[in-house]
């Protein structure tokens, strides 16, 4: 399954190289809480609300529920239209205070979705577009020797814990993230973040090593 994945969201819009790329650099800043927010709080996440099963076809965009949250960012559940158990079609996203999804109901998006559990916790491979246009995307791809980790600088060692940054191509653009885990704001619509996690010797049991980015789309501010 995992090949499978990574080839929809490759051809879809997202691939992750690890050497020097000829690509066009993608103009981005780090993303910039609005007055009022905590920017210890900022994170981009997003998930299927069921940890194991799949979501995939063309769905209209059946609900948003309202976000929660306050200082640290807000939290909101995609509701997609289908027979499915309203859990198993539902996708819950987290975007850091101040930022809007582009996303409203109504709307028809394609989706590929998987989630599987890992040890304690599960792993999403998520891949949602509207005509043709990436909306949002998670994607995590383990260590393994058929796939070679994708990784930038390191950032100081936390005891067994190692974080590596990516460089993304998006669109045939590149996106070198910082080993910090910032969420960078790409073209005023994009923001991602993304990091590579490596465990040397004892890990929590909810851990494995991960190389993980996140895509959301959301309404560009006001100039």
């Amino acid at each position: 399954m995992r090949t499978r994945l990574g080839l929809t969201v490759v051809a879809l819009v997202l691939s992750i190289a690890g050497g020097a790329s000829a690509q066009q650099a993608w103009p981005s800043t780090p993303w910039q809480t609005v007055p009022g927010g905590d920017a210890s709080g900022d994170r981009v996440h997003l998930e299927l609300l069921e940890p194991t099963g799949s979501l995939t076809g063309t769905r209209r965009v059946e609900r948003i529920d309202a976000p929660s949250g306050y200082t640290t960012g807000t939290t909101a559940t995609i509701v997609l239209e289908g027979t499915e158990p309203e859990r198993a079609r539902s996708l819950r996203v987290h975007l850091p205070y101040g930022a809007v999804l582009d996303l409203a109901a109504g709307e028809v998006v394609d989706v590929t979705a998987h989630a599987r559990r890992v040890g304690l916790g599960s792993r999403h491979e998520i891949v949602i577009t509207r005509g043709g246009e990436l909306v949002l995307l998670t994607t995590s791809t383990p260590r393994a020797t058929e796939t070679p980790p994708a990784r930038g600088a390191e950032s100081p060692r936390d005891r067994s814990r190692r974080l590596f940054g990516l460089r993304v191509t998006i669109a045939g653009r590149t996106l070198d993230l910082a080993p910090s885990q910032l969420v960078h704001l790409a073209e005023r619509a994009l923001l991602v973040q993304g990091a590579e996690v490596v465990y040397d010797g004892t890990r929590p049991p909810d851990a494995f090593d991960s190389r993980t980015v996140t895509i959301v789309r959301i309404r560009p501010r006001a100039r």
